[in-house]
């Protein structure tokens, strides 16, 4: 049994890379059934295994578009390590007042008085599981809990001293300062994301900085911008061979010719879109391309 769970443990790590979603969240609910209480098989060989198959269950979940098991999975990891998640509009606007003036904090003083190493594995999956928590918020257009996140999990990834994770939430604090008509603030928080993405080789965090950025430029009517950065995600994408990127991507990149009046190319797009999330399973997607496919034809 044993034997089995690692094995589950490595074809899970496996499907998320590869992005077959729904196969790595099977293999992970499989793994921690058999890591309940009653079963008590141990396989975990870091301290942190726990935790951080809650956090990557809480990815699989996100990217097939299950936003509160996602939302719930991610919360469990957290309060495996001592954190509380804010759960109503008091305790997320505390967070955003508290977490917003520690991210000043971090700004004005060196990174060496901020970072713990002592506790860098544990900040480093809060970062990832706040990170999902960010991006259910944003697909649940909930702008005070994705402010409120994205400086969480910022501020918890320069604790760490790791940045890896990070360019996601720097993106996701680009796209709410934006909305609210911060265009300096914005701007800097974008290319802070993009930055490093690049320095730490995140592709996948490049990524949905890109399209994060992506999905404001368009918002804003920045056709230009807009189109020049989906190119960039589109690239990254398909150097990271990420099938969840390059639907992302393409179908921003239809919305967006859907909106310049470019509407065969439009189409073309979403249906290559729905072919590739049909073929993974995904749902989510297929209901966008379906949704992008009605409108240009």
């Amino acid at each position: 049994r044993a034997q089995a769970g690692l094995q589950l443990d490595e074809a899970a790590a496996e499907a998320l890379r590869s992005g077959a979603y729904e196969s790595a969240r099977d293999d992970l609910k499989a793994i921690l059934r058999l890591t309940a209480p009653d079963n008590a098989l141990q396989i975990a060989r870091e301290p942190m295994d726990e935790v951080r198959w809650r956090r990557q269950l809480a990815e699989a979940y996100l990217a097939a578009g299950q936003l509160q098991e996602s939302r719930g999975t991610a919360a469990d990891a957290l309060t495996r390590l001592g954190l509380e998640p804010p759960d109503n509009t008091w305790a997320w606007t505390w967070c955003l007042m508290k977490e917003g003036l520690r991210q000043l904090v971090h700004r004005l003083v060196p990174p060496r008085w901020i970072s713990d190493e002592r506790r860098a594995d544990a900040w480093t999956e809060a970062t990832r599981a706040v990170g999902v928590l960010a991006r259910v918020a944003l697909f649940a257009d909930a702008p005070l809990q994705i402010v409120a996140y994205s400086f969480w999990s910022i501020n918890l990834a320069e604790q760490s001293g790791e940045l890896e994770h990070a360019a996601r939430n720097y993106a996701g604090l680009g796209w709410t300062f934006g909305m609210a008509g911060l265009q300096r603030a914005s701007d800097a928080y974008f290319r802070r994301a993009e930055d490093i993405g690049n320095q730490e080789e995140d592709l996948e965090g490049l990524v949905f900085a890109y399209t994060a950025e992506g999905v404001f430029r368009t918002g804003v009517g920045q056709w230009e911008q807009a189109q020049l950065i989906l190119h960039a995600s589109e690239q990254v994408s398909e150097r990271a061979a990420d099938p969840q990127g390059v639907e992302l991507t393409h179908t921003l990149q239809g919305h967006l010719l859907h909106c310049v009046g470019e509407f065969e190319a439009s189409l073309e797009l979403h249906e290559r879109v729905r072919a590739s999330a049909r073929s993974r399973g995904n749902h989510q997607h297929e209901c966008w391309s379906d949704l992008g496919m009605g409108r240009s034809q």
